[in-house]
């Protein structure tokens, strides 16, 4: 059983963010207003070029819990997580997005769950999708126990800022593959299930902003790629072939270089983005996307879309 030690926090929160001015305040404020305390809030400042800098050194400057680094260049998500998780001083790992907001009671109710049972490694939490303006428009449910476990290696299945992790699970897979650049999450999510339990709490106790400036949106097909090469990494590993380099990333990118993974590639691109459009009331923008979609990934699932999208549904 883990215990407090004298002046160190049990959860380390990390934060990465470059030029997130905009949201910011609101997302850190919601970690120093958790109900539970014995944390502290790690935040790596990406070379911002905005007011993000001055932001942070106010906080840094009135909460002793806020701990503020500011990387020389721009290194990107993955380096920067990595710094932080060298750097964090707790026995569990939580992550934050730096335009998302956590409800007041999350990291108390996950601990709640992990603290008790050293199987449990991987805890993520339902959430609120917000439109641009911060309005919760729709409830994004996640699956749990074995539903979860069936369809992890399919997609995704955690929202990454919503996550609470063991330190000593998440160092045993390696951290964070720098060769990922995106879906970094995805990667380490499928790692740590190879060992240790995994499993979300189906409440809403994170708010997600899907923007247009959002990776998601604005990276979606780097961002699908990524998630393919973790899907086929996994697979080698289920098999056997535990090895890992950059090479062989570069290995399993061109074998997903051929037009049948490129058009499935950008079906879902298309269909991420008609997503957020919809979330932002851009109903028409949504249908094209939705069709654009259909085109490169025709299915059962594509007409759905497109009816959804014809009825406004967000």
């Amino acid at each position: 059983m883990y215990e407090k030690r004298r002046g160190l926090p049990l959860v380390s929160v990390i934060l990465s963010v470059y030029n997130g001015a905009g949201y910011l305040s609101e997302a850190v404020e919601s970690i120093l207003g958790q109900s539970y305390r014995a944390l502290e809030l790690i935040i790596i400042d990406d070379h911002s070029t905005d007011a993000t800098p001055a932001l942070l050194e106010s906080y840094w400057r009135s909460d002793p819990r806020v701990r503020v680094f500011r990387n020389s260049a721009n290194k990107g998500l993955t380096k920067s997580l990595n710094k932080g998780l060298d750097l964090s001083r707790g026995h569990f790992i939580a992550r934050h997005d730096a335009d998302d907001c956590s409800h007041p009671d999350r990291i108390r109710r996950q601990m709640e769950s992990m603290f008790p049972d050293p199987g449990l490694a991987l805890l993520g939490t339902g959430a609120l999708l917000m439109d641009s303006a911060g309005k919760s428009v729709k409830a994004l449910n996640v699956n749990t126990g074995e539903r979860l476990k069936a369809r992890l290696p399919k997609n995704n299945q955690f929202i990454h800022g919503s996550v609470l992790m063991r330190r000593d699970a998440v160092e045993s897979a390696g951290g964070y593959r720098e060769e990922f650049r995106y879906a970094q999450d995805y990667d380490l999510f499928l790692r740590l299930s190879e060992n240790y339990e995994v499993d979300n709490i189906d409440e809403p106790l994170y708010s997600s902003r899907l923007a247009d400036g959002s990776i998601s949106f604005s990276r979606a097909g780097e961002q699908q790629l990524s998630a393919m090469i973790a899907r086929r990494a996994h697979q080698r590993r289920i098999r056997g072939d535990r090895a890992w380099s950059a090479e062989i990333y570069g290995e399993l990118e061109a074998e997903l270089a051929g037009p049948l993974a490129r058009r499935r590639i950008m079906g879902r691109v298309h269909a991420d983005r008609a997503r957020c459009m919809l979330l932002n009331n851009r109903k028409g923008e949504a249908l094209r996307e939705y069709m654009l979609s259909a085109a490169n990934m025709p299915s059962v699932s594509s007409v759905r879309n497109l009816a959804k999208a014809l009825r406004g549904d967000r």
